[in-house]
């Protein structure tokens, strides 16, 4: 990879690299407060309506580790620009969709390019920085972009609806992804590709994109409705099924989907847990906080929105702060420091009433911010410490399926426990808003609970790996 001298190129490559990240954060924002007009105009039932989102979900985290692979064997430059090209193509296509299906197979593709260019610039940035104090500071810059994103998003998603209609939300990504691939092209020489066609395993390929839909459609089955449905048993038994089969054909392959020295190596294996509960808990958290701000206290997308954004700017804040506080303390000290702060911030939401709560709200949504962006930095930078350069892609892959993985399991969790609790509490002969209440606390202490687990399991594993 061959960069043109000097501080000011690489500096502009590093923004171009944090956006498809800044576009796959915001599209998601946008759409969330864009849906009740999406529903009202091409008419999808309630039920329907979740597939805006599930069809993203589905392309974005069924491919993740599979285009991460790709990126090593064929070229992630390619990947890179590409990805950014098809996403920006896609999102007009949503704009333009006249009707369910075709807005539906537009997301589906959306998804897909996100999974394209997403683990591709995490690596090329890894490539880019050295590891240590350089690449922890490139990382908290992707981290502040990722966290302007999400403020972005909850701010700007209701008032292009409102002033323009659910489309224009699809406007800013195309432009911004069209300029970003033609910078790349212009900064970024193209990689030589180190396999050849028949390298990746396409049967075992094929079994690992399989296994990973089929569980996150079930967990999302899961997560709609607080509950095992015989759907979802009957998804996650099949997802256990093509993940043993991308086993065998795995431990049978020249060129491995996931190189075995991945799979040993302790730092991935920190990285991958404390994504799988970090997001887990953030994703789980934020859908609680939104049913409460606009069922219980009865805020609209617009106002709920704007509530939230001290996440997101206690996040720009955390992009700066976590990679000073990873050079002093170290990278798995640091994450486990960031993953208490989370906790401390969900457990600041726990004393919301039915009568009030907003002060708690905004309090702890500013110290979830921190600690929840700062643990995205510092696993990230992590998961890259002691990979060799050829294996980058894939471990990013690794690290976003697990973030995908967690974000649907933390959600179906804590609407399981809310839904019970609330039941339980129901039968006791409270109003219903009290009741509601009741269960989105419990589920916020299971959230605590599961940022404490993160930050113990990462140290445990520090700790072995120094043994």
């Amino acid at each position: 990879m061959a960069l043109a001298p000097g501080t000011a190129h690489r500096a502009a490559l590093l923004g171009v690299l944090c956006v498809p990240a800044f576009m796959v954060v915001l599209d998601s924002n946008l759409v969330t407060v864009a849906l009740p007009s999406i529903r009202a105009d091409l008419r999808f039932s309630r039920p329907g309506l979740q597939w805006v989102i599930g069809a993203y979900s589905l392309g974005f985290g069924g491919s993740l580790l599979v285009l991460g692979r790709a990126g090593d064997l064929y070229g992630r430059r390619r990947l890179f620009t590409d990805g950014l090209v098809t996403f920006s193509l896609a999102s007009v296509a949503v704009a333009l969709a006249p009707t369910r299906p075709a807005l539906l197979g537009a997301r589906a593709v959306e998804g897909l390019a996100a999974a394209m260019a997403v683990p591709a610039s995490l690596a090329l940035m890894a490539n880019l920085f050295d590891e240590g104090e350089s690449r922890n500071r490139a990382l908290g810059v992707y981290g502040m972009a990722v966290s302007a994103a999400f403020v972005s998003g909850v701010s700007l998603g209701g008032v292009l609806t409102a002033l323009a209609g659910w489309r224009s939300v699809f406007v800013l990504n195309p432009l911004l992804g069209i300029a970003a691939a033609l910078t790349a092209r212009s900064l970024l020489a193209d990689d030589k590709a180190r396999g050849r066609p028949g390298d990746l395993d396409l049967p075992g390929a094929v079994a690992a994109v399989g296994a990973m839909g089929t569980l996150l459609y079930g967990l999302g089955l899961a997560g709609r409705t607080g509950r095992l449905s015989p759907s979802s048993c009957v998804l996650f038994e099949l997802s256990v099924l093509l993940a043993g089969l991308a086993w065998v054909l795995e431990r049978r392959s020249r060129v491995p989907l996931v190189p075995a020295v991945l799979l040993r190596t302790r730092t991935v294996a920190s990285a991958c847990t404390a994504a799988l509960l970090t997001v887990g808990t953030g994703v789980g958290v934020m859908f609680v906080l939104t049913l409460y701000l606009q069922e219980v206290l009865g805020y609209g997308p617009i106002s709920s929105g704007f509530a939230l954004t001290l996440l997101g700017v206690a996040g720009v804040a955390a992009g700066w702060v976590a990679p000073r506080v990873a050079g002093h303390l170290g990278l798995p000290r640091a994450l486990a420091v960031a993953l208490v702060i989370q906790a401390a911030g969900v457990a600041l939401l726990v004393p919301i009433g039915a009568d009030g709560g907003l002060p708690f709200v905004l309090a702890g949504s500013a110290v979830i911010g921190m600690g929840h962006f700062a643990a995205t930095v510092i696993f990230t930078a992590l998961a890259t410490s002691r990979v060799c350069e050829r294996h980058q892609g894939v471990t990013m892959g690794l690290v976003s399926s697990a973030q995908q993985i967690g974000g649907a399991l933390g959600l179906a969790l804590l609407v399981a426990v809310a839904s019970a609790r609330t039941n339980a509490t129901a039968e006791d002969g409270v109003t219903t808003g009290v009741a509601v209440v009741d269960g989105f606390r419990f589920a916020l202490g299971v959230g605590v609970g599961l940022s404490l687990l993160a930050a113990v399991l990462v140290l445990a594993l520090s700790r072995s790996k120094r043994r």
